[in-house]
């Protein structure tokens, strides 16, 4: 969303600006959007590698939450940055942003499953409230321009990558429809 990417094809290599930018100044600028969605920082917190931590090994040590925190603030920083370019670029479009979703839906059961034991979990539900505490709390001060705040959760197995999968814990093509009502749904209270 903030950084430039490369990406190569065919052994050509092209950088790729960044989306917001290709968003308030690329092609689809020209036909005005009539709302924005954006799903923030899971992968910008590193969340695959907590997991993934708390998996194979151990989680929630002091270091952990030391790294999360900072990885978190980091983040809201970024977000406050992308939304004010929203709100100068896109003045009048509404601009809903996603919260963090639980990957174990709220079970220690689900998430033991994976070899996460319920200190870890507890842990892992921690960094997610926070997230979305700092997530809110950014779109809360943008709110008189349209900006909006909008909880997401995934509630079943099929609606999230597992552990095995290529991008493990991402949503699946059910968990991003479901997210997507959600967005819906929020837009209609508007």
């Amino acid at each position: 969303l903030y950084t430039s990417q490369t990406r190569t094809k065919d052994g050509i290599t092209v950088k790729v600006p960044p989306q917001l930018l290709q968003l308030v100044s690329g092609p689809a600028h020209k036909n005005r959007q009539t709302v924005i969605t954006l799903q923030t920082g899971a992968n910008d917190v590193r969340w695959g590698d907590w997991l993934a931590k708390c998996i194979y090994a151990a989680c929630g040590t002091d270091a952990d939450k030391t790294a999360a925190q900072t990885l978190i603030a980091s983040q809201q920083l970024k977000l406050h940055v992308a939304l004010a370019g929203l709100v100068v670029a896109e003045h009048g479009t509404p601009v809903l942003v996603g919260g963090v979703y639980d990957p174990f839906f709220g079970s220690a059961a689900y998430a033991g499953a994976y070899g996460i034991d319920p200190a870890e979990y507890a842990w892992l539900q921690s960094m997610i409230a926070d997230f979305n505490t700092s997530i809110q709390k950014t779109a809360n001060v943008y709110s008189g321009y349209g900006v909006q705040y909008v909880p997401i959760a995934l509630t079943s197995p099929d609606q999230i990558q597992s552990a095995a999968d290529r991008e493990p814990f991402h949503p699946t093509a059910v968990g991003q429809a479901a997210i997507a009502q959600q967005f819906l749904a929020a837009l209609n209270k508007q």
